[in-house]
This record gives structure tokens, sequence and C-alpha cells, in this order.
């Protein structure tokens, strides 16, 4: 009898699809992953881990989904699956906002128009100076100059209270429309990669359709 060596090694299962399946643009789906350890493999403790990844993404596209694991990498132990969660997030399109509004605090807006007040005084008091060593004619042209200052005070108080500001986003991209399908695979910091994985095997595969964002 011919007794094999083992090499311990793990494989890589889809526990659940992406839910939803079907997406619009900008939003996410979410599936789940097992790594299975085989023949007693396990992770050492003085490494990190299985690191996932989607080693292959189709169709090829500008602006293709992005995929994220968490944990990665991963613990796995010679006792039974470890699981890790997949999100695919999509690019949605960029809302343009307009005008934006900045109200200032209430103390601040309060010290600002009691400076607005404030602020004409010197002048109407020079004004008055000039209507009494003035004669009729001058008097006249001191309080329209008067009014003037006033009605510039009114206009300029409204500003002193708020902060107003234009924002604009410029579209970024967007993922097309479409069914993708994600090719997952992992290796520990060892070289060891997930054993269904590669020419010949059936390898792991999660998909999401991504749909014309709302």
């Amino acid at each position: 009898m011919t007794v094999l060596a083992l090499t311990p090694q793990f494989t890589i299962t889809v526990q659940s699809a992406a839910v939803p399946k079907s997406v619009p643009a900008g939003n996410s789906g979410v599936a789940v992953i097992d790594i299975n350890p085989i023949y007693g493999y396990s992770t050492p403790s003085d490494q990190h881990g299985v690191t996932l990844s989607c080693s292959s993404i189709a169709p090829l596209v500008v602006i293709p989904p992005i995929c994220t694991f968490s944990p990665n990498p991963v613990t796995v132990s010679g006792t039974g699956a470890t699981s890790s969660t997949l999100t695919i997030s999509t690019y949605g399109p960029v809302v343009t906002t307009g005008a934006l509004v900045r109200p200032r605090s209430s103390y601040g807006s309060f010290y600002a128009r009691l400076y607005a007040i404030w602020l004409p005084l010197p002048m109407l008091a020079l004004v008055g100076l000039g209507a009494a060593a003035g004669g009729k004619r001058a008097r006249k042209a001191w309080w329209l100059l008067a009014l003037f200052v006033l009605s510039g005070t009114l206009i300029l108080m409204p500003a002193c209270g708020s902060n107003t500001a234009t924002t604009t986003a410029t579209p970024n991209g967007v993922t097309p429309n479409g069914t993708y399908t994600f090719t997952i695979s992992g290796v520990d910091d060892n070289g060891v990669v997930s054993s269904n994985t590669g020419s010949g095997s059936t390898s792991p595969t999660v998909t999401l359709t991504v749909t014309t964002a709302n």
C-alpha cells in the first residue's frame, strides 16, 4: 500500500448569493463567502490569514463595480468553514446642487446687525453739524446725504446675517447597466491558493445586475 502525502489547503464557496441581485447604479449588493479548510488546513498565528479578492470581473467596463470583503484577510482554522461578507459597490450619478445658504449663529447675527446700526452714526453727527452751520440750501443737501447713508445701511444689513455659497458637483461616471460576474479567489501568506480556482476547476462566482439609477 502506498501512502500519499496530503497538502493542507482550502476551497472557497459562495454561502449566499448577492442580495439584492439587481441594484440601480450607485447602490450595493451583499453576498457571503466561505473559506473551507481541507486536510487540516489552518493559518499560522503569526500570519495574516487568507486574503480574498475578485480575481476577475466580466464584462470589462471603464467604471466597474468594486469588491470589498469583511473581514479580510480571514483567519482559518482546521475545524470548519469561516465566513466573510462580500460587498459589491457600484457608481451612480452625482447630483448637482445650487446655492447653499449657511446661516450664521444667532449671536453672531445679532452683533453684526448691531454693528451695522452704529456704523452710520458718525456720518449722521457730521450731517447734523453741517446742517446747523450752513444755510437753507446746504441743510437740504446734508439731509439728502443722511437719507442716502441710512438707505445704504438698511440694504447691507441682511448681508451680515447669512453667508451664501454656490457648490457644484461634476458627475465622475456611472457603472453601465448589465449583469456582472465576479470570480472569487483567495491566497494566504505562504502563497497557497484556493484549490477550486483555476483552469479545469469550478471557480466560485457571484453575479450582480446593475440597472439605471433612479
